[in-house]
């Protein structure tokens, strides 16, 4: 029989264990809705820099809690090891905010000193966690370097980074931590594709990437099932079938690409309330219908004009390498009628 958290912690600890939990689960929430906003701002604007503050205050709300834990109740060591992976799991989520707002050298300050203090934790769901997401900071500095035209660089990193995932032990990550390790890793054989084309590598030299992308892909959506939160499994499914209608696009096949994105598309609106999400699909099906055989026009017009709107106020934020040059493909392809 498992013990409870007052056999764990002793009554006055299993409340302050309690009401930390319930904080850092609150502040997970908050934190993540201004995030959002955050991330669609203008980049560097004033409204993007009071978000993050906000979002950055909302993810750090438990500290106050943890530390009066720390220097009041004196607790025991079962508790003391329990706030400090509060603390880590705090530190997680800001430093994947500053890579959302492209704060790329905070992120990776912070990310490898939370990733060095999992690790000390011996906690592996936090090790995958803060692995995972210091992975994606070292994505973004290679959006930067594409967007700055280093293409042979971004792609250097993204080979990095591939070598680094296959080393982790995948096998022991569960729910929503290994949804996304297998769809990031899926994305990031993506991300080497878009760099070796950009260098002029034949598509067809790159099935193998392809191919790993897609299988990746389909390992992450057998593990939907075991994402209990709603809103979570709607953005991660969206993004399993954004991987896997890219790869049919880079394949040619815009048939299966459009049926993908729109299961992507429908996935993100039906419970995602992540509209950066939301339109960076759209923007993926609208490309694909007026670059295929034979464009559609009229269905693609659909769905951009809602990007359009979109792109009045907000960004794609990080990535905003890649589909800024596809909405400027849409447009030009709409106003010349395809």
């Amino acid at each position: 029989m498992s013990k409870t958290l007052t056999q764990i912690f002793g009554k006055d600890g299993a409340d302050l264990a309690k009401r930390v939990g319930a904080l850092a689960k609150k502040a997970q929430s908050n934190g993540w809705a201004i995030t959002q906003e955050a991330m669609a701002a203008p980049f560097n604007s004033e409204r993007q820099i009071n978000l993050t503050d906000q979002a950055e205050t909302l993810y750090r709300a438990p500290l106050c809690e943890i530390a009066q834990g720390y220097l009041i109740n004196s607790p025991p060591e079962p508790l003391l090891k329990e706030l400090k992976l509060q603390v880590i799991s705090v530190n997680i989520n800001v430093f994947d905010l500053y890579r959302r707002v492209k704060r790329l050298e905070e992120a990776r300050e912070l990310g490898e000193k939370t990733l060095d203090d999992a690790i000390g934790s011996g906690n592996l769901e936090l090790i995958l966690r803060a692995g995972n997401f210091l992975f994606l900071v070292e994505s973004a500095e290679g959006y930067e370097l594409i967007e700055k035209q280093g293409y042979g660089k971004a792609l250097s990193k993204f080979r990095i980074i591939e070598h680094a995932l296959i080393g982790i032990p995948l096998e022991y990550a569960k729910g929503k931590n290994a949804v996304m390790l297998y769809t990031n890793h899926a994305a990031n054989y993506l991300n080497i594709v878009h760099a070796s084309r950009k260098l002029g590598k034949p598509v067809e030299e790159l099935y193998g990437e392809l191919d790993s992308a897609r299988d990746l892909a389909i390992k992450g959506r057998k593990l939907l099932n075991d994402v209990k939160n709603p809103k979570d499994k709607a953005i991660w499914r969206a993004n399993i079938y954004s991987v896997l209608g890219n790869v049919s696009k880079y394949r040619g096949d815009y048939y299966t690409a459009v049926k993908h994105f729109r299961t992507a598309l429908k996935s993100s609106l039906s419970g995602s309330d992540y509209a950066l999400q939301v339109a960076v699909l759209q923007t993926s099906l609208a490309h694909a219908l007026v670059t295929q055989p034979k464009p559609d026009a009229k269905e693609a017009r659909k769905y951009f004009s809602q990007v359009e709107h979109f792109l009045t106020e907000h960004s794609f934020g990080v990535d905003s390498y890649h589909y800024l040059p596809l909405v400027r493909e849409i447009r030009a392809c709409l106003r010349d009628k395809c």
